[in-house]
């Protein structure tokens, strides 16, 4: 009867006691359901418990047959160079918006055996930006879905616009942390400019300042 309050009003001991119960009872009904932790992640399937359970990087990145890779059979020229830079994300909850910049810088060309330095397009140094918009989602996705608008390099080696031309595009990613204060997910931006096909895939993440 005796509350923490010196006046003995205000609601401090009791209000403990009473959560104190309420787990208890909450942890005793689990037990006796035999609750599992598919379970639980269905009765929480956006929260940020519930993503623990479930969510997987193969569900934010692209994989098998949808990754882009180098064939030694075809007469056409392949290669592939990495993509190295940096993310920035905008978050506005209150309207759902999501954008998303990247800056990375172009590696040196991996080339197949059917292709000479001679046919790359895009060299070594080369600067790449992209910006995309995507919408939130925690319902449905459990994060944030969009496109983006638009993708260029700094310059090409063979006079091509280095403006890619965005046939098709993706931003798949979702939120951490106590607060929603980091993101993730994955990327990718598919085009017929300036090459004759241009694949995209990657990662992002960031946390907010």
């Amino acid at each position: 009867d005796q509350e923490a309050c010196p006046l003995n009003l205000a609601p401090t001991a009791s209000t403990t006691v009473a959560l104190a119960l309420g787990d208890a009872l909450a942890l005793t009904l689990m037990q006796a359901k035999g609750l599992t932790p598919e379970d639980f992640a269905i009765n929480h399937p956006a929260g940020r418990l519930g993503k623990r359970l479930t969510l997987r990087v193969a569900d934010l990145l692209h994989g098998g047959a949808d990754n882009p890779t180098l064939d030694p059979g075809t007469p056409d020229p392949n290669y592939f160079q990495w993509l190295s830079g940096t993310s920035k994300t905008t978050v506005n909850f209150a309207t759902g918006a999501v954008g998303l910049q990247l800056d990375a810088i172009v590696g040196k060309p991996q080339f197949d055996l059917n292709t000479t330095p001679r046919l790359t397009t895009i060299a070594a140094g080369t600067t790449f930006t992209a910006t995309g918009t995507a919408t939130i989602d925690l319902v449905r996705t459990g994060g944030f879905t969009g496109q983006f608008q638009s993708a260029r390099f700094g310059a090409t080696t063979n006079g091509l616009s280095p403006v890619v031309n965005v046939a098709g595009s993706s931003i798949d990613g979702a939120f951490f942390g106590s607060t929603a204060q980091e993101v993730g997910g994955g990327f990718r931006i598919v085009g017929g400019n300036p090459d004759e096909r241009v694949d995209i895939i990657g990662a992002f993440k960031g946390k907010k300042p």
